[in-house]
């Protein structure tokens, strides 16, 4: 560590009474050469680094890492501030040094880069706050535009942690990161990073934090506080709520109506990561593999996503999951309500939507079974991707692509569709599917 965010903690631990060992190139740390009183020191590193030991070691090279990987069991924590890049670079980051002690205490220098990020965008939002004007009620075509504008605000705001131009090193241009925050937001799934093993923990949960904000629609969560703000909301859930739910209230006021979704949305996700934590996932996998799932965006915290656990449980967890995403979540109240599952069973759409699902995944698993080669657990595979895929999800355990090529069409055909309308999955929604069809029946009856 060096310069100042690692010194000073280093420093705080020293302070503790913790055993604090200072690792510095050959050459020494830059800090020394900061108004030297004598040659290799100067008030400002002897004031940031008193209390500790210190070692010279060239990280550059495999000697030297391989000297700190040998010193790393006798200690119970490591404090490292560089780019996020370098660790993996210099073979120190969480999953290398882990391997030599398990219980590694881990501390990421990523808390400059949001705090920059968070301050810009604060300062920011108290200006515009400033200039608000009290008592506004919007209109339909103010709501539509303030919610592609609200989108438009946070996606760039939210590129900041990943920019270069904060440092985060992450991203190689501001178009790289604006893509992968915009990605999260609007719940796409899609990426630009490559190497999500060894990317810091904090930009691994920042990704998946900000697919579980869009899931289920940060319009949705700022109509539950737009009153102390002075304007009304009601127009702004109609532009952000999909299909006939726009004008469903579940309570007789829209704000009570938002933190009713938000609740049951926040139910929904820790029976998940719980569930997740159960079947064999780490706490933190299982509360970002959460924050995706339920959100329905399909980010992982592995590059070979759900299959990097190859485990069937973890996939019957996301399997079940995925399905009550896709559901309407006015319904999920309902169920709550009155404690019992009819309205699941007499809504339409959602009879239609479990139907799809299962129809393809069996159309899917026979598929499979004609070809013996193509997979090794045609049913457990065909399940999982029928539903991944179709919910618009996204999360993979095989490459399926290498399948029959009908495969990839079916299940991009019934993307198209996505989920029920009300719910976190994307496409045009189940119901506007039914409606095609029995508009289609109406005009070959006629």
């Amino acid at each position: 560590s060096q310069i100042i965010a690692g010194p000073f903690c280093g420093i705080n631990l020293a302070d503790l009474g913790a055993d604090v060992v200072k690792l510095e190139p050959l050459g020494g740390e830059g800090g020394r050469a900061l108004g030297q009183f004598m040659p290799g020191e100067s008030k400002f590193f002897i004031g940031l680094n008193r209390g500790k030991r210190g070692i010279t070691v060239d990280l550059q090279t495999e000697r030297g890492q391989e000297l700190v990987h040998r010193l790393i069991p006798q200690f119970d924590g490591f404090v490292i501030n560089a780019r996020p890049s370098v660790p993996p670079r210099l073979r120190v980051d969480y999953e290398t040094l882990r391997g030599f002690r398990p219980d590694l205490i881990y501390v990421e220098n990523t808390v400059s880069t949001f705090g920059i990020a968070s301050a810009i965008t604060l300062a920011t939002g108290f200006v515009l706050w400033r200039l608000k004007r009290d008592g506004v009620e919007l209109r339909s075509r103010e709501g539509f535009l303030v919610t592609v504008l609200f989108y438009l605000g946070l996606g760039l705001f939210g590129a900041l942690p990943l920019s270069p131009l904060l440092g985060s090193g992450i991203t190689e241009n501001f178009t790289d990161a604006a893509f992968e925050s915009f990605s999260g937001i609007t719940t796409t799934g899609a990426t630009v990073l490559t190497g999500l093993d060894t990317l810091p923990r904090s930009i691994l949960f920042y990704r998946a934090q900000l697919q579980w904000l869009g899931g289920m629609g940060i319009i949705v969560l700022a109509v539950a506080i737009l009153p102390m703000l002075g304007i009304g909301g009601m127009q702004l859930y109609r532009a952000e709520a999909p299909g006939p739910v726009k004008d469903a209230k579940l309570k007789p006021r829209i704000t009570e109506t938002a933190k009713s979704l938000w609740y049951i949305y926040l139910g929904i996700t820790v029976a998940c990561a719980t569930s997740y934590a159960v079947a064999g996932m780490g706490v933190f996998d299982a509360i970002c593999h959460a924050f995706s799932t339920v959100a329905i965006g399909g980010f992982s915290t592995h590059d070979a996503s759900l299959g990097f656990f190859d485990n069937a449980a973890i996939e019957g967890v996301a399997i079940v999951f995925m399905v009550l995403a896709g559901i309407n979540f006015t319904l999920h109240f309902g169920v709550l309500q009155q404690r019992r599952l009819t309205p699941y069973i007499h809504d339409i759409e959602v009879r239609l939507y479990i139907a799809i699902l299962i129809v393809l995944a069996l159309g899917v698993a026979w598929i499979l079974e004609a070809h013996p080669g193509a997979s090794s657990n045609p049913m457990r595979d065909a399940l999982f991707q029928a539903v991944s895929i179709a919910t618009t999800t996204g999360f993979t355990t095989t490459n399926f692509s290498a399948w029959p090529s009908v495969i990839p069409f079916l299940l991009l055909f019934a993307a198209f569709a996505g989920g029920c309308a009300g719910s976190t999955a994307g496409g045009i929604k189940v119901y506007r599917v039914l409606l095609i069809f029995r508009q289609g029946l109406s005009l070959i009856h006629i």
